[in-house]
């Protein structure tokens, strides 16, 4: 297994674990769920091989 293999299926496991946490959470601290869903966002956006700051253009 690759480098790059491993840190998505970390993250992978990491998006699972803050799901799970923010189910849990959302009735005690309604901010979680939002900070959760950004870091999910980032997680998920780098596992797309892309940054969540990127622009695009169109021509």
């Amino acid at each position: 297994m690759s480098e790059k293999e491993g840190m998505s299926e970390e993250l992978e496991d990491t998006i699972s674990q803050f799901r799970k946490e923010s189910r849990s959470q959302s009735m005690k601290e309604p901010g979680f769920i939002k900070e959760t869903s950004n870091l999910i966002n980032e997680a998920s956006d780098y596992l797309e091989g892309k940054s969540s700051n990127q622009i695009y253009e169109t021509h």
